[in-house]
């Protein structure tokens, strides 16, 4: 099933992901896989998770198409909402997506009213990027390589308590990526990841939690090399 919805939605580009997937030698970079499985494992059943790092959206299409992970997650990669029949395809296959992803293209960000309705019929998480607006940061919660979007507007001490758990992923998963084979490009992302969660962190006033962020992200940063 994950495999028919993503090929109705990339079309011609799927075959396309397929045929560079397959060239690329995976023994060489088992890191990219593992985060990708870290990402979609976790979720809840029939999730919807919205994706903002290009490099994200090509591993979560890989762990889909080609090896079948999460065929009830509903992935939709929010800077194509502008190429030319991408959020029809997303809306043809996915219909629960219909209001965010009118939304989107009105506002050209997350609507923090759709995600929040979205999140009342099912689990809704997001990746989000530095400029990840303002008005749905307070809905957020990180949850590891991902952050959960909730129905409702959340305070510091929920921040707080999910941070706990949040950093706990982080340090089961690091230990097992360098175990594995990698390249630098996969520690960059996972860096990037770390820094922007602290951005987030402290922009929703717990420098404490993104502190810790940041000192994650700084222990990893010289292996990027």
């Amino acid at each position: 099933a994950a495999t028919v919805a993503a090929f109705t939605i990339l079309g011609s580009t799927g075959f396309s992901l397929v045929q560079h997937w397959q060239a690329r030698d995976l023994s060489v970079d088992r890191g990219a896989e593992l985060v990708a499985s870290e990402q979609l494992a976790p979720l809840p059943p029939r999730s919807v998770f919205i994706t903002e790092d290009v490099d994200s959206v090509f591993n979560i299409w890989a762990a889909q198409l080609l090896e079948g992970q999460r065929p009830d997650v509903s992935h939709f990669h929010f800077p194509f909402i502008r190429f030319p029949g991408y959020p029809q395809q997303v809306h043809r296959v996915h219909s629960d997506l219909r209001g965010v992803i009118r939304a989107s293209l009105t506002r050209g960000v997350l609507d923090e009213r759709e995600i929040s309705e979205l999140a009342q019929r099912r689990p809704v998480f997001v990746e989000p990027q530095r400029e990840a607006p303002r008005n749905i940061q307070p809905f957020l919660l990180p949850r590891g390589l991902v952050w959960e979007a909730a129905a409702e507007p959340l305070g510091r001490t929920d921040l707080r308590m999910a941070a706990a758990d949040h950093f706990e992923r982080w340090d089961e998963l690091v230990p097992r990526l360098e175990q594995t084979s990698w390249r630098p490009r996969t520690l960059r992302i996972l860096v990037r990841k770390l820094y922007i969660d602290a951005l987030l962190m402290a922009q929703r006033g717990d420098r404490e939690a993104a502190g810790e962020s940041a000192l994650r992200a700084l222990y990893l940063a010289p292996r990027q090399r």
